[in-house]
């Protein structure tokens, strides 16, 4: 059973005195190496738009697939969904095979294949995470240091960054983070994009040294494979700049390019019938 959390809707009044709230509740889903406390930034955020809901992932014994259903089951029957890295894999995964239940997709420095393969060529290189398993698998301490560094590396606030990240208590255990990379490694969402219908933004950080802002434009070109068939769906690709991997933190960029798209997706509920106030 994963662990779940609930955070009611904390409304900000806008000059009239109102606040709206989306019809339906934000899913948060951490990256590989933390858990939930990896949202702490952005949390406020979400909240004024709706009810949040975090999980802690755990992946041993479990598919990609099996690790998404067992998500979907301790969720309401439609949510917006929102994943950092591993989590924002997960995400696109959920949204494509289950169409009906993902209101909204966000991916925060999430590729289609994180290591790189013959027709995704943007992913981290197999030399390269092989040895960043092997020196994991030795030594996980040192592992989750490294990764650290990586994750700060080219962001215009690094230094605080890597503070913060320091400043978390680490509860997660080295055995299945250990799983946890294996599943990083085997996830390929280059069929799933594609088949996400609802609206979505991808977001990248423009210096992030494990997820190449490149991928950005080459996710827009997966995207425009099935624009036919989804011609009055928002689908938003966008690359913060001077950010690195942890979206999470950059609040200052991230909090106005979020309140955009859930601004949409509230209009969305209006036109629908759907708003809550």
């Amino acid at each position: 059973m994963l662990s779940v959390s609930h955070y009611p809707f904390n409304p900000c009044a806008d000059s009239s005195g109102e606040s709206s709230c989306l019809a339906v509740p934000i899913v948060l889903l951490h990256g590989w190496g933390c858990d939930s406390q990896i949202w702490q930034p952005l949390l406020p955020l979400f909240n004024q738009w709706s009810d949040v809901i975090t999980i802690d992932l755990t992946y041993k014994n479990k598919t990609t697939d099996s690790l998404c259903d067992e998500i979907i089951s301790q969720l309401p029957p439609q949510f917006i969904l929102c994943g950092w890295s591993l989590g924002g894999m997960l995400a696109i995964r959920i949204a494509a095979r289950y169409p009906e239940i993902v209101y909204g997709l966000i991916t925060l420095a999430s590729n289609v294949s994180f290591v790189a393969n013959d027709r995704w060529p943007d992913g981290m290189s197999a030399d390269t995470y092989k040895g960043f398993y092997a020196l994991f698998e030795k030594n996980a301490k040192n592992g989750l240091k490294r990764f650290s560094l990586l994750q700060v590396h080219g962001d215009v606030e690094s230094k605080s960054q890597l503070q913060w990240l320091q400043s978390l208590p680490n509860t997660r255990d080295d055995e299945d983070l250990l799983h946890g990379l294996d599943m990083l490694a085997s996830i390929d969402n280059y069929e799933y994009i594609p088949s996400v219908s609802c609206p979505a933004l991808y977001a990248f950080g423009e210096k992030d040294a494990l997820v190449s802002a490149q991928s950005a434009d080459a996710i827009e070109l997966l995207i425009s494979r099935s624009n036919s068939t989804k011609e009055n769906v928002v689908q938003k690709i966008i690359v913060a700049k001077n950010c690195g991997h942890i979206l999470p933190y950059s609040i200052d960029v991230m909090m106005p390019l979020l309140g955009n798209f859930l601004q949409m997706l509230l209009r969305h509920d209006v036109s629908l019938g759907h708003i809550n106030q």
